[in-house]
Protein backbone atom coordinates (compact mmCIF):
# COMPACT_ATOMS: atom_id res chain seq x y z
CA UNK A 1 0.00 0.00 0.00
CA UNK A 2 1.54 3.13 -1.39
CA UNK A 3 0.84 6.72 -2.04
CA UNK A 4 3.45 9.78 -3.71
CA UNK A 5 3.13 13.39 -4.02
CA UNK A 6 4.67 14.39 -7.14
CA UNK A 7 6.58 17.88 -7.63
CA UNK A 8 5.27 18.61 -11.08
CA UNK A 9 5.98 21.33 -13.25
CA UNK A 10 2.95 23.59 -11.85
CA UNK A 11 4.10 23.11 -8.25
CA UNK A 12 5.97 25.53 -6.12
CA UNK A 13 9.20 25.01 -5.18
CA UNK A 14 10.24 24.78 -1.64
CA UNK A 15 13.37 25.48 -0.19
CA UNK A 16 15.20 24.79 2.75
CA UNK A 17 16.45 28.13 3.78
CA UNK A 18 18.13 26.79 7.74
CA UNK A 19 18.28 24.22 9.36
CA UNK A 20 19.53 23.90 13.06
CA UNK A 21 19.86 21.23 16.10
CA UNK A 22 19.65 21.32 20.10
CA UNK A 23 21.10 18.70 22.18
CA UNK A 24 20.75 18.45 26.11
CA UNK A 25 23.70 18.80 28.35
CA UNK A 26 23.85 15.56 29.61
CA UNK A 27 26.14 13.22 27.58
CA UNK A 28 26.53 9.40 28.39
CA UNK A 29 28.86 7.20 26.87
CA UNK A 30 27.76 3.69 25.53
CA UNK A 31 30.53 2.48 28.05
CA UNK A 32 28.02 3.80 30.90
CA UNK A 33 24.73 2.28 29.44
CA UNK A 34 26.00 -1.20 29.10
CA UNK A 35 26.67 -1.09 32.61
CA UNK A 36 23.03 0.60 33.96
CA UNK A 37 21.75 -1.96 31.82
CA UNK A 38 24.10 -5.06 32.59
CA UNK A 39 23.23 -4.45 36.24
CA UNK A 40 19.68 -5.18 36.57
CA UNK A 41 19.26 -7.43 32.84
CA UNK A 42 19.90 -11.33 33.02
CA UNK A 43 21.74 -12.45 30.55
CA UNK A 44 24.83 -9.99 31.05
CA UNK A 45 26.41 -11.51 27.76
CA UNK A 46 24.09 -10.79 25.30
CA UNK A 47 23.62 -7.52 26.71
CA UNK A 48 26.80 -6.31 26.28
CA UNK A 49 26.99 -7.87 22.39
CA UNK A 50 24.04 -5.73 21.97
CA UNK A 51 25.28 -2.55 23.20
CA UNK A 52 28.22 -3.19 20.98
CA UNK A 53 26.71 -4.17 18.20
CA UNK A 54 24.10 -0.78 17.75
CA UNK A 55 26.71 1.32 16.33
CA UNK A 56 26.56 4.05 19.47
CA UNK A 57 29.40 5.39 21.03
CA UNK A 58 27.77 8.56 22.81
CA UNK A 59 24.64 10.29 23.27
CA UNK A 60 22.45 13.38 24.74
CA UNK A 61 20.51 13.06 27.39
CA UNK A 62 17.95 14.96 29.79
CA UNK A 63 18.83 13.74 32.65
CA UNK A 64 21.83 12.54 34.89
CA UNK A 65 22.91 8.64 34.56
CA UNK A 66 21.66 8.23 37.81
CA UNK A 67 18.41 9.35 37.19
CA UNK A 68 17.83 6.33 35.02
CA UNK A 69 18.23 3.86 37.96
CA UNK A 70 15.32 5.25 40.08
CA UNK A 71 11.41 4.83 39.86
CA UNK A 72 9.49 7.38 37.69
CA UNK A 73 5.81 7.38 37.75
CA UNK A 74 3.81 8.78 34.22
CA UNK A 75 3.28 12.32 35.54
CA UNK A 76 6.70 12.87 36.91
CA UNK A 77 8.10 11.51 33.29
CA UNK A 78 5.54 13.37 31.38
CA UNK A 79 6.33 16.82 33.52
CA UNK A 80 10.21 15.87 31.99
CA UNK A 81 9.17 15.22 28.89
CA UNK A 82 7.14 18.47 28.59
CA UNK A 83 10.06 20.88 29.93
CA UNK A 84 12.77 19.25 27.78
CA UNK A 85 11.23 19.05 25.24
CA UNK A 86 9.56 22.57 25.62
CA UNK A 87 13.74 23.98 25.91
CA UNK A 88 15.35 21.74 22.93
CA UNK A 89 12.50 23.09 20.61
CA UNK A 90 13.27 27.08 21.67
CA UNK A 91 16.85 26.26 21.41
CA UNK A 92 16.52 24.46 17.96
CA UNK A 93 14.08 27.05 16.41
CA UNK A 94 15.55 30.16 17.77
CA UNK A 95 19.15 28.95 15.85
CA UNK A 96 17.10 28.43 12.90
CA UNK A 97 15.44 31.83 12.45
CA UNK A 98 18.47 33.36 13.31
CA UNK A 99 20.56 31.79 10.55
CA UNK A 100 17.93 32.75 8.10
CA UNK A 101 17.73 35.88 9.18
CA UNK A 102 14.07 35.18 9.70
CA UNK A 103 11.65 36.61 12.52
CA UNK A 104 9.24 34.45 14.21
CA UNK A 105 6.75 36.65 13.79
CA UNK A 106 7.32 36.27 9.68
CA UNK A 107 6.36 32.37 10.04
CA UNK A 108 2.92 31.89 8.65
CA UNK A 109 2.76 27.88 9.82
CA UNK A 110 4.22 25.37 12.64
CA UNK A 111 4.93 21.66 12.35
CA UNK A 112 5.82 19.82 15.19
CA UNK A 113 7.00 16.02 15.07
CA UNK A 114 7.25 14.16 18.13
CA UNK A 115 6.34 10.67 19.58
CA UNK A 116 7.95 10.15 22.76
CA UNK A 117 5.23 11.74 25.06
CA UNK A 118 2.19 13.52 25.16
CA UNK A 119 2.14 16.92 25.62
CA UNK A 120 -1.92 18.74 25.44
CA UNK A 121 -1.47 21.40 24.65
CA UNK A 122 0.66 20.56 22.15
CA UNK A 123 4.38 21.74 22.38
CA UNK A 124 3.82 23.58 19.28
CA UNK A 125 1.16 26.00 21.17
CA UNK A 126 3.63 26.10 24.21
CA UNK A 127 6.74 26.95 21.72
CA UNK A 128 4.63 29.51 19.77
CA UNK A 129 3.93 31.27 23.40
CA UNK A 130 7.66 31.10 24.11
CA UNK A 131 8.66 32.61 21.03
CA UNK A 132 7.28 35.93 19.47
CA UNK A 133 4.92 34.10 16.85
CA UNK A 134 2.11 35.70 15.08
CA UNK A 135 -1.26 34.73 17.10
CA UNK A 136 -2.60 33.31 14.28
CA UNK A 137 0.12 31.45 13.36
CA UNK A 138 -0.79 27.76 11.59
CA UNK A 139 -0.01 24.98 13.83
CA UNK A 140 -0.08 21.28 12.97
CA UNK A 141 1.00 18.99 16.09
CA UNK A 142 1.87 15.10 14.27
CA UNK A 143 2.31 12.13 16.77
CA UNK A 144 2.86 8.52 16.34
CA UNK A 145 5.01 8.09 13.62
CA UNK A 146 7.67 7.42 15.15
CA UNK A 147 11.40 6.95 13.38
CA UNK A 148 9.54 7.93 9.96
CA UNK A 149 7.94 11.43 11.42
CA UNK A 150 11.05 13.17 10.31
CA UNK A 151 10.84 12.69 6.94
CA UNK A 152 6.90 13.13 6.88
CA UNK A 153 7.63 15.95 8.76
CA UNK A 154 9.76 17.45 6.34
CA UNK A 155 7.02 16.39 3.48
CA UNK A 156 4.22 17.91 5.06
CA UNK A 157 5.79 20.91 6.05
CA UNK A 158 6.66 21.57 2.59
CA UNK A 159 3.07 20.64 1.41
CA UNK A 160 1.87 23.78 4.00
CA UNK A 161 4.67 25.96 2.00
CA UNK A 162 3.35 25.24 -1.50
CA UNK A 163 -0.55 26.52 -0.52
CA UNK A 164 0.74 30.09 -0.83
CA UNK A 165 3.78 31.77 -2.81
CA UNK A 166 6.20 32.76 -0.17
CA UNK A 167 4.45 31.23 2.67
CA UNK A 168 7.10 30.67 5.43
CA UNK A 169 6.91 27.26 7.29
CA UNK A 170 8.84 26.05 10.55
CA UNK A 171 9.07 22.18 11.14
CA UNK A 172 10.67 21.56 14.24
CA UNK A 173 11.10 18.05 15.73
CA UNK A 174 11.41 17.01 19.16
CA UNK A 175 12.24 13.30 20.82
CA UNK A 176 12.99 12.58 24.74
CA UNK A 177 13.73 9.19 23.84
CA UNK A 178 15.00 8.50 27.63
CA UNK A 179 12.34 10.00 29.62
CA UNK A 180 10.88 6.30 28.66
CA UNK A 181 13.96 4.49 29.94
CA UNK A 182 12.57 2.48 32.85
CA UNK A 183 14.17 -0.03 34.95
CA UNK A 184 10.30 -1.58 35.01
CA UNK A 185 10.78 -2.25 31.67
CA UNK A 186 14.46 -3.64 31.40
CA UNK A 187 14.04 -7.19 30.14
CA UNK A 188 16.28 -8.59 27.32
CA UNK A 189 13.21 -7.98 24.58
CA UNK A 190 13.19 -4.08 24.51
CA UNK A 191 17.04 -3.70 26.17
CA UNK A 192 17.63 -2.57 22.48
CA UNK A 193 16.02 0.91 23.92
CA UNK A 194 19.11 1.59 26.21
CA UNK A 195 21.36 0.64 23.46
CA UNK A 196 20.16 2.82 21.12
CA UNK A 197 18.09 5.86 22.16
CA UNK A 198 18.97 9.97 22.96
CA UNK A 199 17.28 12.83 22.89
CA UNK A 200 17.52 15.99 20.94
CA UNK A 201 15.58 18.48 18.18
CA UNK A 202 16.19 19.92 14.95
CA UNK A 203 14.24 23.13 13.07
CA UNK A 204 13.88 23.40 9.34
CA UNK A 205 12.74 26.65 7.82
CA UNK A 206 11.16 26.07 4.38
CA UNK A 207 9.44 28.77 2.06
CA UNK A 208 7.97 28.11 -1.57
CA UNK A 209 9.23 30.63 -4.21
CA UNK A 210 7.16 33.71 -5.17
CA UNK A 211 7.67 35.77 -1.61
CA UNK A 212 6.82 39.61 -2.33
CA UNK A 213 8.85 41.32 -0.51
CA UNK A 214 12.86 42.08 -0.29
CA UNK A 215 15.13 39.79 -1.42
CA UNK A 216 15.83 36.42 1.51
CA UNK A 217 18.50 33.89 2.01
CA UNK A 218 19.20 31.64 -0.53
CA UNK A 219 18.04 27.76 -0.59
CA UNK A 220 20.31 25.30 0.83
CA UNK A 221 18.02 22.82 -0.44
CA UNK A 222 15.06 22.58 -2.51
CA UNK A 223 12.27 19.73 -1.32
CA UNK A 224 10.65 17.24 -3.96
CA UNK A 225 8.53 14.22 -4.23
CA UNK A 226 7.37 12.60 -1.42
CA UNK A 227 5.50 9.22 -0.74
CA UNK A 228 5.22 6.81 2.16
CA UNK A 229 4.22 3.07 1.95
CA UNK A 230 2.40 1.21 4.45
CA UNK A 231 3.92 -2.85 4.90
CA UNK A 232 1.12 -5.31 5.23
CA UNK A 233 1.29 -7.89 8.25
CA UNK A 234 4.39 -5.57 9.42
CA UNK A 235 2.51 -3.96 12.35
CA UNK A 236 4.73 -5.55 15.04
CA UNK A 237 8.05 -5.04 13.64
CA UNK A 238 8.09 -1.75 15.47
CA UNK A 239 5.32 -0.72 17.78
CA UNK A 240 5.33 1.84 21.31
CA UNK A 241 3.81 -0.41 24.19
CA UNK A 242 1.80 2.26 26.73
CA UNK A 243 3.12 1.01 29.75
CA UNK A 244 2.56 2.24 33.80
CA UNK A 245 5.28 4.41 33.83
CA UNK A 246 5.96 5.04 29.98
CA UNK A 247 5.89 4.66 26.24
CA UNK A 248 7.92 1.73 25.56
CA UNK A 249 9.85 1.72 22.31
CA UNK A 250 9.71 -2.37 21.33
CA UNK A 251 11.56 -3.39 17.64
CA UNK A 252 11.43 -7.06 16.92
CA UNK A 253 14.71 -8.80 15.99
CA UNK A 254 12.66 -9.67 12.52
CA UNK A 255 12.94 -5.84 11.33
CA UNK A 256 16.60 -5.56 9.78
CA UNK A 257 15.38 -8.96 7.78
CA UNK A 258 12.23 -7.61 6.88
CA UNK A 259 14.04 -3.89 5.72
CA UNK A 260 16.92 -6.53 3.87
CA UNK A 261 14.03 -8.31 1.84
CA UNK A 262 11.76 -5.82 0.72
CA UNK A 263 13.96 -2.25 1.00
CA UNK A 264 14.94 -2.63 -2.99
CA UNK A 265 11.87 -2.93 -4.16
CA UNK A 266 10.22 -0.44 -2.01
CA UNK A 267 12.31 2.39 -3.08
CA UNK A 268 12.49 1.12 -6.99
CA UNK A 269 8.57 1.68 -6.36
CA UNK A 270 8.61 5.04 -4.85
CA UNK A 271 10.80 6.21 -7.63
CA UNK A 272 9.12 4.83 -10.08
CA UNK A 273 6.11 6.50 -9.33
CA UNK A 274 7.34 9.73 -9.27
CA UNK A 275 9.51 9.53 -12.34
CA UNK A 276 12.67 8.71 -10.99
CA UNK A 277 15.28 5.97 -10.42
CA UNK A 278 18.17 4.93 -8.56
CA UNK A 279 20.69 6.06 -11.46
CA UNK A 280 18.99 9.64 -11.21
CA UNK A 281 20.39 9.68 -7.53
CA UNK A 282 23.55 11.67 -5.95
CA UNK A 283 22.99 10.13 -2.61
CA UNK A 284 21.14 8.98 0.17
CA UNK A 285 19.64 10.46 3.68
CA UNK A 286 18.84 7.04 5.90
CA UNK A 287 17.16 7.50 9.25
CA UNK A 288 20.13 5.96 11.44
CA UNK A 289 17.77 3.56 13.24
CA UNK A 290 20.63 0.96 14.17
CA UNK A 291 23.51 -0.54 12.28
CA UNK A 292 21.77 -3.66 11.60
CA UNK A 293 19.06 -1.13 10.24
CA UNK A 294 21.42 0.53 8.46
CA UNK A 295 23.62 -2.29 6.83
CA UNK A 296 20.40 -4.08 5.52
CA UNK A 297 19.50 -0.74 3.70
CA UNK A 298 23.03 -0.51 2.56
CA UNK A 299 23.54 -3.49 1.30
CA UNK A 300 20.71 -4.25 -0.43
CA UNK A 301 20.22 -0.54 -2.58
CA UNK A 302 24.64 -1.67 -3.26
CA UNK A 303 25.57 1.14 -1.60
CA UNK A 304 29.29 1.44 -0.11
CA UNK A 305 29.49 2.16 3.11
CA UNK A 306 31.27 5.70 3.18
CA UNK A 307 28.01 6.54 0.93
CA UNK A 308 25.86 6.58 4.08
CA UNK A 309 28.60 8.39 6.17
CA UNK A 310 26.42 10.83 7.30
CA UNK A 311 24.25 8.37 9.21
CA UNK A 312 26.82 6.58 10.35
CA UNK A 313 28.27 9.56 12.23
CA UNK A 314 25.01 10.73 13.20
CA UNK A 315 24.19 7.15 14.64
CA UNK A 316 27.57 7.19 16.57
CA UNK A 317 27.37 10.22 18.18
CA UNK A 318 24.16 10.75 18.60
CA UNK A 319 22.16 7.61 18.74
CA UNK A 320 18.74 7.25 17.84
CA UNK A 321 16.76 10.44 18.24
CA UNK A 322 13.99 8.71 16.55
CA UNK A 323 11.98 11.15 13.72
CA UNK A 324 14.81 14.07 14.73
CA UNK A 325 17.94 11.83 13.31
CA UNK A 326 16.90 12.44 9.67
CA UNK A 327 17.67 16.07 10.27
CA UNK A 328 20.75 15.80 12.02
CA UNK A 329 21.58 13.35 8.58
CA UNK A 330 20.36 16.32 6.43
CA UNK A 331 22.42 18.96 8.86
CA UNK A 332 25.55 16.90 8.37
CA UNK A 333 25.28 16.08 4.65
CA UNK A 334 24.94 19.80 3.77
CA UNK A 335 28.01 20.87 6.36
CA UNK A 336 29.98 18.57 4.13
CA UNK A 337 28.92 20.61 0.98
CA UNK A 338 27.08 17.40 -0.47
CA UNK A 339 25.35 17.89 -3.57
CA UNK A 340 22.76 16.95 -6.16
CA UNK A 341 19.30 14.80 -6.08
CA UNK A 342 19.18 12.66 -2.64
CA UNK A 343 16.84 10.09 -1.40
CA UNK A 344 15.56 11.00 2.25
CA UNK A 345 14.01 7.20 3.98
CA UNK A 346 12.87 6.43 7.06
CA UNK A 347 11.32 3.51 8.71
CA UNK A 348 8.39 3.70 11.37
CA UNK A 349 5.66 1.82 12.68
CA UNK A 350 3.53 0.24 10.77
CA UNK A 351 5.57 -0.72 9.34
CA UNK A 352 5.56 2.78 7.74
CA UNK A 353 8.45 3.59 4.99
CA UNK A 354 8.33 7.28 4.18
CA UNK A 355 10.11 8.90 1.27
CA UNK A 356 11.32 12.42 0.62
CA UNK A 357 13.84 13.95 -2.85
CA UNK A 358 15.30 16.68 -1.47
CA UNK A 359 18.10 18.53 -3.99
CA UNK A 360 20.95 19.59 -1.86
CA UNK A 361 22.92 22.84 -3.19
CA UNK A 362 19.96 25.03 -3.93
Amino acid sequence: MSSSRGDGDDARRVGLLAIASAFPSHVVTQREMTRLAGAHVDGHRRIIATFDRAGVEVRHIVRPVEWYLEEHDWPERSHVYESTALDLLADAATKCLDRAGVRADEVDAIVLVSSTGVSIPSLDARLAMRLPFRRNVERTPIFGLGCSGGVSGFARAADLARVKAGRTVLLVIVEVCSVNLSRRNLTAGDVVSFALFGDGACAALLRSDGRPATPGPASLARLGAAGEQLWPGTEDLARIVVRSDSLAPVLSPDLPPQLRERIAASVDEFLRDVGRTRADLAGYLIHPGAAKLLDAQREELGLAREALRDSYEVLRVRGNVSAASVGFVLEAALARGARGLHLMVAPGPGLHMSYLLVDLGG
